[in-house]
């Protein structure tokens, strides 16, 4: 499968009544296989929220971070306000695309040619040249029956050119939460994914996921904020394609 453009890569949604129109940059996609059915979702990049086409005053206040997980017949919107309120209805939103919007487009471009990074030396080589470089981390579930391939930009790589290594630490992407034994939020396919950040720096095994999950603030015995704080690891297999 061709490696993802994520730069000209996007959803865009129309809301109902045409009022707005928003395309939204691709962070990340995930593919999970079971039953020999694939299925996927991508998650856009976070903006901050707004009111649409006045003159003055265009960000809300309090203001909170936009984003979200779309399928192509689901979506899944997450807004971060400064605190989490477990009864906070519009924190999540999940449904059917339609009618809650009058239409949903996620278009994904693939790059007309990359070049297969087989080696670390290679991913090292890539790095120092500054090409685009496009990971696929596959993750299986514990009968081995689903697989996710979740694919994504490398936006932060590290290496030691004296050894030929390389560390990736980088996102945000979507995992879904069997991956790690974690809760789903719902029933819906676009519920089964936490967000979070990778890191890893083998081609194989193991790898490190730092998820967004409600957090309790040190030394506050009641407040909560959604912060990358839960570490947790999974064994994986890592490709990387790089262009330019």
């Amino acid at each position: 499968m061709p490696a993802t453009d994520f730069t000209n890569s996007y959803m865009t949604f129309t809301v109902p009544n045409g009022e707005n129109t928003a395309r939204i940059q691709l962070d990340a996609l995930c593919r999970v296989t079971e039953a020999g059915s694939t299925r996927e979702a991508v998650l856009i990049t976070p903006c901050k929220s707004e009111l649409m086409y006045g003159q003055t005053k265009l960000f809300q206040d309090p203001n909170y971070d936009f984003c979200g997980i779309w399928s192509r017949d689901e979506y899944l919107i997450l807004r971060t306000y400064v605190e989490h309120l477990r009864d906070r209805d519009r924190e999540a939103e999940s449904g059917p695309n339609l009618p809650r919007f009058d239409e949903v487009r996620i278009d994904i471009r693939t790059f007309p040619k990359a070049d297969r990074l087989a080696t670390p030396g290679e991913v090292v080589d890539a790095t120092l040249e500054n090409r685009h470089i496009v990971a696929r981390t596959r993750v299986l579930d514990a009968d081995g029956a689903r697989i996710a391939e979740i694919e994504y930009p490398v936006k932060t790589m590290n290496i030691m050119q004296a050894k030929r290594w390389f560390q990736v630490d980088t996102g945000p992407v979507i995992i879904p939460v069997w991956a790690y034994g974690g809760a789903a939020r719902g029933s819906r396919f676009v519920e089964q994914f936490a967000m979070a950040f990778v890191c890893f720096n083998v081609m194989e095994g193991y790898t490190e996921f730092v998820l967004r999950e409600p957090t309790r603030i040190p030394g506050n015995r009641t407040a909560l904020v959604w912060h990358y704080s839960r570490i947790v690891n999974v064994q994986a297999t890592h490709e990387f394609w790089s262009v330019g």
